[in-house]
């Protein structure tokens, strides 16, 4: 069977002025399909930097990296963004959603890069949002919705291209223990019902000891790669979509104010359409992968199956609506 992800005896320096700093050291890993992966370590360790990597963000310094079968080093740029679309999606600790769009034109992101048209993806969007329990939320924008609701539409972006792996930065980061824990059922139910591999990088022990393998990392090299004999319990069922969630507003997330759609909403500045339908492109160079945030000198982080900047200025945007993508 192919792996999910692959890689082989992986290094990762960067160069800071005349200093070598290297991240990864030998690093060999591989994640089948359907597994459930923590990868957890001290500040420094390489997590980041390896889950760059493992989502196409990056390129190794040497080694072999696989992601569907397929080397990395062999591909274009603009290959490289293809297979990051198709085959990964992400979830960040800080949601990145454009503050000024709707849920559903948020998770329908992913799908304008590959040229869906307009009506299939909006279709898709609105039952990626009902998978995650947000079907009554289509039209929120983000600063309408608690934290938790971020999250779940963050989620339900990941999953609307069908990926085969979700990457995970401590996606329980910015939520309360409660809202935490319902995230992390969703996660594990969708890794049960649908064959998602998950790999999720935290730094809370309780987080990682919920997923079926443990993969520690200390200073660029992995340390132990525990696995468990025993089957996944069942998460907790989902909360049904009819009724909306009144999660509490957590991190600092806005609470939900109403059904206007300009109802508070502070947008983040730099938030702006993709022009058109255009298929991917402009994506980061080989060395430059964009930071998940944590280890190694990257840069921003950046659009799911995109390479443009999320959280700051995006190419070609003036800061205007992102609405009906």
């Amino acid at each position: 069977m192919t792996p999910a992800l692959e890689a082989v005896d992986v290094t990762r320096t960067y160069r800071a002025g005349d200093t070598e700093v290297t991240a990864l050291r030998g690093v060999s890993l591989r994640i089948d399909e359907g597994e459930y992966v923590a990868v957890v370590g001290p500040s420094g360790s390489g997590k980041s930097t390896l889950m760059h990597l493992l989502g196409c963000l990056d390129r190794p310094t040497t080694g072999v990296l696989r992601v569907g079968g397929r080397d990395v080093a062999r591909l274009s740029d603009t290959e490289l963004a293809e297979l990051r679309n198709a085959r990964v999606g992400f979830v960040f600790q800080s949601f990145h959603l454009l503050g000024r769009t709707s849920a559903r034109d948020n998770v329908a992101l992913p799908l304008v890069y590959r040229g869906v048209p307009r009506a299939e993806r909006r279709r898709r969007a609105a039952e990626a949002l009902a998978t995650v329990g947000l079907s009554h939320r289509l039209d929120h924008r983000p600063g309408q919705l608690s934290g938790g609701e971020q999250q779940r539409v963050a989620i339900a972006r990941a999953l609307v291209g069908d990926p085969g792996v979700v990457l995970a930065d401590e996606p329980t980061g910015n939520l309360d223990t409660r809202t935490g824990d319902d995230v992390m059922a969703l996660l594990e139910r969708l890794n049960r019902d649908r064959g998602v591999a998950i790999v999720l990088v935290t730094h809370e022990p309780d987080v990682a000891a919920r997923a079926r393998r443990r993969v520690h990392l200390r200073d660029g090299m992995i340390e132990s790669d525990e696995r468990d004999t025993t089957p996944l319990q069942g998460p907790t069922p989902p909360r049904s979509d009819t009724q909306p969630r009144n999660d509490p507003p957590s991190g600092g997330d806005a609470p939900p104010e109403g059904d206007d759609p300009s109802g508070g909403d502070a947008p983040p500045e730099g938030d702006a359409p993709p022009e058109g339908d255009a298929p991917p492109g402009g994506d980061a160079p080989p060395g430059g992968g964009a930071s998940l945030g944590g280890d190694g000198p990257s840069g921003g982080d950046v659009l799911p199956g995109r390479g443009a900047s999320v959280g700051g200025d995006v190419p070609g945007g003036d800061g205007g609506s992102c609405e009906e993508v």
